[in-house]
């Protein structure tokens, strides 16, 4: 990835804009070289955010997008209508458990849902949850 053509805020109208900057990329696809340009547009001014600066900020919000992506296509985050309480953060804590079990494990996250989406219990058991809920109804009666 570069950044080329900075262009300064003197020759925009954008309010709040200070550079538009201008993101090439080469990647590489089943051995095929694909270039992309991409735009954007910041309040930086360059004496605050030069191209190596913004270069470090687009690919530290291309990490999240990454991370969320994750979520996302493989764990259908985006839809989940849990609204109540701390479900919702309780349901996001499972699915991280879950994603870490997976590196763990050496799972890709694609691997590991569709494994498990299928296959609930042995979820559970590779977390030893059943392990853990059998134990408990083991439990002497306290009558």
């Amino acid at each position: 990835m570069r950044i080329s053509n900075i262009i300064d805020s003197k020759y925009l109208d954008w309010p709040g804009a200070k550079q538009i900057i201008r993101l090439e990329r080469q990647t590489l696809n089943k051995g095929e070289v694909c270039q992309s340009t991409t735009y954007a547009i910041t309040s930086l001014p360059r004496d605050q955010a030069d191209a190596n600066v913004l270069l470090s900020l687009l690919r530290g919000r291309w990490l999240i997008e990454c991370r969320f992506h994750i979520l996302d296509a493989h764990l259908r985050e985006g839809h989940c209508r849990i609204r109540t309480g701390n479900a919702a953060h309780a349901c996001c804590s499972i699915r991280y458990a879950a994603l870490n079990l997976a590196r763990k494990l050496r799972y890709s996250a694609t691997a590991m849902c569709q494994e498990h989406a299928a296959n609930v219990s042995l979820l559970c058991q590779r977390m030893h949850i059943i392990a853990k809920l059998a134990g408990r109804r083991q439990s002497p009666d306290p009558r």
